[in-house]
């Protein structure tokens, strides 16, 4: 009966993928009890989808909105569109922090119309504490599986 409750505990550390020789109880040192696979234990993270990789630009836009920072916003969008984007973005946003307007991002829409995507930046501008209310909407295009804002419709 002894050796066979020693036996149940055996079995049943090595079905958790602990208890080995090195002291690792936490994962799988030897991954040949799984066919090669991992057991679960490995986990590495995912790919992120294009949803999550439309999002990053989406994030990375409006922080350099609130910051006033156009220069942030340059290596969103494509290398055709630089002096598009220096003109309008960066040149407005350096204009607005000299003034010392304030920005506020209230929401970040992302929005899908016959297979393109739009993002709908909705803020609040503050001007001399004179607050008024803005939309801003730009595209988002993927090139070669990476994602960018952009001015084309």
């Amino acid at each position: 009966m002894r050796y066979l409750s020693v036996f149940a505990f055996a079995l049943l550390l090595t079905a958790c993928g602990g208890g080995n020789a090195t002291g690792n109880s936490g994962g799988s040192v030897s991954n040949k009890s799984c066919g090669g696979q991992s057991c679960g234990g490995d986990k590495t993270p995912a790919e992120p989808t294009a949803a999550d990789k439309r999002q990053a630009v989406v994030d990375k836009m409006k922080t350099a909105i609130a910051n006033l920072d156009g220069q942030a916003v340059l290596p969103l969008f494509q290398a055709d569109e630089k002096d598009l984007v220096e003109s309008r973005i960066v040149t407005e946003m350096k204009g607005m922090k000299d003034e010392g307007m304030k920005i506020t991002v209230k929401s970040a829409t992302i929005e899908e119309v016959d297979g393109k995507y739009f993002v709908t930046f909705e803020q609040t501008l503050d001007a001399n504490g004179q607050p008024e209310d803005d939309k801003k909407k730009l595209r988002l295009l993927e090139v070669n599986g990476e994602w960018f804002l952009s001015f084309k419709k």
